[in-house]
């Protein structure tokens, strides 16, 4: 009898060791892939009407192909082995949430969210180009500057003023609201567009990345206007 009693808790704790051999020889992979985290770089750029960004993703040193990479609901493609990018059409404001989502395979997942990846951020300002403005027609000839200027909607930050006219390139970072650019250098009959471009704090994610990542989060405005 006391044989007897000790044959259920056999059977039980063979078929303990057996449902974990089966687990680890079919999971061990992923468990594996698990305990190396991804390195995830780029930048996420918003416009006014827009999000957009280029995301790259590596496994230790080596590009991860067929992720599933959505910046919101809209997802990212792949250009390039590792290399993923995506644009949307929506309105930015101050506290636009930017939810960028990550997962290396297509394959359905052992657990809801376990395997992804999730960055976070907030807008926090917007900036308004005052002068020029969009489609304006200058005079070079009769200054020997031209002074841009712009405001934000909340405090003043730092921001970096680039302009571009073919082969003319020209680009300043500052706090200051304005700023005076030299005209002589300026190409003559031709259209420029002038980019305004801050920085917010990177993405906060949900789970540890891999040594060198960081994906920023920055806002451009642009105006292109005629020089004659």
């Amino acid at each position: 009898m006391g044989k007897k009693a000790y044959l259920p808790l056999a059977a039980t704790f063979m078929a303990f060791l057996f449902l974990s051999w089966t687990l680890m020889t079919n999971s061990g992979k992923l468990l594996a892939e698990k305990e190396t985290p991804l390195k995830i770089t780029g930048i996420v750029n918003a416009t006014p009407r827009s999000i957009g960004g280029q995301i790259a993703i590596y496994l230790n040193d080596v590009p991860v192909t067929n992720a599933v990479v959505h910046l919101g609901n809209d997802r990212f493609s792949e250009r390039e082995p590792g290399l993923y990018f995506g644009d949307c059409s929506r309105p930015v404001t101050i506290g636009t949430a930017i939810v960028l989502k990550i997962r290396r395979r297509e394959s359905p997942r052992t657990m809801a969210g376990a395997d992804e990846y999730i960055g976070r951020g907030t807008i926090t300002n917007t900036l308004k180009p005052i002068y020029p403005k969009q489609n304006d027609t200058i005079v070079l000839h009769t200054t020997q500057q031209l002074i841009f200027r712009w405001a934000f909607a909340g405090a003043t930050e730092k921001s970096c003023l680039l302009l571009d006219g073919g082969s003319y390139h020209y680009s300043h970072c500052q706090t200051e609201l304005q700023h005076a650019v030299a005209t002589k250098h300026m190409p003559r009959r031709a259209g420029i567009r002038w980019q305004m471009e801050y920085f917010f704090a990177d993405l906060v994610f949900n789970r540890p990345l891999a040594p060198g990542s960081g994906v920023g989060l920055s806002m451009v405005n642009t105006v292109d206007f005629t020089i004659r």
